[in-house]
């Protein structure tokens, strides 16, 4: 989002509003009915919530068509006075309890009550109303709304899923409604891939492939030294004003060395290095300010201060992501404990018999159970399927893998750890 507000040529052609819906975890935790709201009423609630903030966005757009209705200008201030249009997710669901607005509506949908003579708009009503406006709406501008910080509400709860599963069926029909009329408005929800696999709809898979991109850094793990993650880390250092050409070539030693006492060998630095990160801009970002934190500004770059660098970055960065993301993913009473007993692991590479083995002595996960932690170690890159083959290894890519493990020579399931 950053990125396409970076690089539109100007300013006004591109109203890009990135939303954190981290604000649902207070919601969660301050709303208990929030776990009681019924599918509909959840649903609502965000539908309504988006079609406003995009009739906000619309509305901050000079060269948009709405701006040159009073009537629809008046209302957008009317939302923004009762806090509607620019208000979190509770606001909204608040206003929908109440069922009722006092919103001078324009004519376009207005009526009159027996009673008090006043202007009264059912809030799935106000919904239906602003999304007419947002398709119908010409502009010359790109608006993108970003629903951001998924995984950071309480997640894993029954109201959790419960909220995501009426986020995305909201998303999806507002996002087939925009496309239906051509319009330049769009929804980008932003979410981790295996949080979004247990949303409890029937519909995310093909959600998933219809309308989603995922965003892979894994291009080159076969060859490590093609992959773009160099080239990310020669443009940042660029950024600083410094110039490197080619980074692995300017600092690195072309090789690790290691199992010096036991079996030597030599790895090529770009593996070694890639395969300490599962592949992603922070984690290759955070290994290599780890190996700077062991320079001093006259030392050089040796295989001793690359290693101390690469401990400290598992002990102290890796470990703690893997915890985080584990967090409501699995058994919480189990997820705790499931890092600290693969330290105990004999190798890097290891079955799924001696995954079991580390809880043999207590009260650990079941198979069943054990099977679910392996595939979300997996999912989060903690882990790789490791299938031999006759040029040497391969690391597998595929969630089936994990879910129907591969064999090796000796006929066990066998994974291997970053």
């Amino acid at each position: 989002m950053e990125y396409l507000r970076l690089q539109a040529p100007e300013a006004s052609q591109f109203f890009i509003r990135r939303e954190d819906l981290g604000e649902l975890r207070g919601a969660l935790k301050t709303d208990l009915s929030l776990s009681e709201s019924g599918a509909e009423l959840t649903e609502l609630a965000w539908s309504t919530w988006i079609w406003t903030h995009l009739f906000d966005s619309l509305m901050a757009d000079n060269g948009a068509s709405p701006q040159l209705d009073p009537e629809t200008v008046s209302l957008h201030a009317e939302l923004r006075m009762a806090g509607v249009a620019t208000g979190d997710f509770r606001t909204v669901l608040r206003e929908i309890r109440r069922k009722q607005h006092k919103f001078a509506v324009p004519r376009i949908y207005e009526f009159t009550s027996a009673s008090g003579h006043e202007t009264r708009v059912n809030i799935g009503q106000l919904r239906d109303l602003l999304a007419d406006i947002v398709c119908k709406a010409r502009t010359s501008s790109t608006h993108v709304l970003a629903l951001d910080g998924l995984d950071s509400a309480e997640i894993g709860t029954d109201s959790y899923w419960k909220q995501l599963a009426a986020l995305l069926r909201a998303s999806t029909r507002a996002h087939q409604q925009l496309r239906s009329a051509e319009s330049r408005v769009r929804i980008c929800l932003l979410c981790r891939s295996d949080v979004f696999l247990k949303i409890p709809i029937p519909d995310s898979n093909k959600i998933r492939h219809a309308w989603g991109v995922e965003l892979k850094w894994d291009y080159g793990l076969e060859t490590p030294k093609d992959s773009i993650l160099w080239e990310m880390l020669e443009k940042k250092v660029a950024a600083r004003g410094a110039s490197t050409g080619d980074l692995l070539e300017t600092y690195f030693p072309s090789y690790m060395e290691v199992g010096k006492r036991t079996r030597p060998r030599r790895i090529p630095m770009p593996r070694y290095l890639l395969e300490l990160t599962r592949s992603t801009p922070r984690d290759m970002v955070m290994l290599m300010r780890y190996i700077q934190d062991e320079l001093n500004p006259q030392q050089g770059l040796d295989i001793d201060r690359i290693r101390a660098g690469a401990n400290s970055y598992c002990k102290y960065y890796f470990t703690g992501e893997v915890i985080n993301e584990l967090i409501g993913m699995v058994d919480a009473s189990i997820a705790q404990g499931v890092i600290s007993a693969m330290t105990r692991l004999p190798a890097r590479r290891f079955s799924r018999e001696d995954f079991l083995d580390l809880f043999s002595n207590q009260d650990g996960p079941s198979a069943l159970e054990a099977d679910t932690i392996l595939r979300q170690l997996y999912l989060v890159g903690a882990i790789a399927n490791y299938k031999p083959s006759g040029g040497g290894r391969s690391m597998s890519s595929s969630i089936t893998d994990v879910l129907m493990p591969s064999s090796t020579s000796e006929g066990h399931s066998c994974f291997t750890m970053p």
